[in-house]
């Protein structure tokens, strides 16, 4: 991240609350993202993720409280699964151009396939043809053709093998090394902990002191005596009965 003299927030939510028949599905949820930054948000089903990013992309309205990006802040959005059906041939290039208003030449298409490792590929390869890594690649990359400010994630890698998994981390840390600001949502907690600066711990309303690996076994507040233990050594030493219980995630 480059130093700054003063953070500046790219992104500031303030009270955001919102209804569904009634019940509150996020309450006053209040944080901000500052520009540069790689934030990891984390939350089991029903917690109210996915409704804080169509707020955040303005598809759906909020009751009460306020979102808002910083003036003249290109938003990018990269989907859980990127849906096409597979008897509709469709190249890379095509994918691709279709996340910028302007046409791109093959040089601007190439590029920003470098930029997220698939240089070897042929833009006018068939994008069904390639693995579940590659897609999700491609995917970034036409995130990235606006040369965004702000990439918002939506599980990007809930159907990817472990060594994808890895792989597409490593890409969106260079990403964030290179001044992309990052908001990521997952319920993958110990990459989440090792990628991001930042973890906010979701559950309709934020949920702070708590450690979100702590908060996904479903505890809710700071235990006192656990505070003092470094987040890595609790991420890596989880208690055998614990790591053989099932999350309750169903996709």
């Amino acid at each position: 991240m480059n130093p700054k003299s003063t953070p500046e927030n790219i992104l500031n939510v303030r009270d955001l609350t919102v209804r569904f028949g009634g019940e509150n599905v996020l309450d006053h949820v209040t944080f901000d993202v500052e520009r540069g930054e790689f934030v990891g948000l984390i939350g089991p089903n029903g917690a109210g993720k996915t409704t804080l990013l169509k707020v955040l992309l303005r598809i759906i309205p909020s009751d009460e409280g306020s979102c808002t990006f910083a003036d003249g802040v290109t938003v990018r959005y990269v989907p859980q699964q990127y849906v096409l059906p597979d008897y509709v041939p469709i190249s890379i290039r095509e994918v691709i151009q279709m996340g910028s208003l302007t046409f791109l030449s093959v040089s601007d298409i190439t590029k920003v396939l470098s930029q997220v490792g698939l240089d070897k590929v042929k833009v006018s390869q068939n994008f069904h043809a390639l693995s579940g890594g590659q897609k999700q690649r491609v995917v970034i990359a036409r995130a990235l053709v606006v040369q965004p400010d702000i990439i918002l994630f939506d599980e990007p890698l809930s159907g990817v093998d472990h060594e994808t998994k890895e792989s597409i981390y490593r890409l969106l840390s260079k990403l964030n090394d290179d001044g992309m600001t990052i908001f990521f949502v997952s319920h993958d907690v110990g990459h989440v902990v090792d990628a991001c600066d930042r973890v906010l711990c979701l559950d309709r309303t934020l949920h702070r002191g708590c450690h979100p690996v702590a908060f996904a076994k479903g505890k809710r507040e700071e235990q006192e005596e656990k505070a003092s233990i470094p987040m890595q050594c609790l991420v890596e030493s989880k208690p055998q009965e614990q790591s053989k219980k099932p999350m309750h995630h169903h996709h």
